[in-house]
């Protein structure tokens, strides 16, 4: 488990709310705010910068989602975007009806 999410796993056939670091920061804190107060939402990312590591990108996400008490659920997962046939964020997608 990683410390984005120690306090706040997936619930599974929740929504995804697919999103990027490269999103303008009102886009991206629109995200997570919505993320934070919506339980049933994971923030999905598809993967690492050039050149950083996995424990940079949990970093920078830390950073990036506060110290709060209830962080979003957030997954770093390229998969879900082919699954979904994500090709560009922010979109919010019913894992259940796709």
């Amino acid at each position: 488990m990683t410390t984005v999410e120690q306090h706040r796993q997936p619930r599974p056939g929740g929504l995804l709310f697919f999103v990027s670091r490269g999103l303008p920061k009102t886009e991206l804190a629109a995200a997570i705010a919505t993320a934070r107060a919506d339980r049933g939402i994971t923030l999905v990312v598809r993967g690492l910068m050039p050149g950083e590591t996995f424990q940079g990108a949990l970093r920078a996400w830390s950073r990036i989602l506060g110290r709060e008490q209830d962080p979003p659920a957030l997954v770093i997962d390229p998969t879900l975007f082919r699954r979904y046939g994500v090709t560009s964020v922010p979109i919010l997608l019913d894992a259940a009806t796709g």
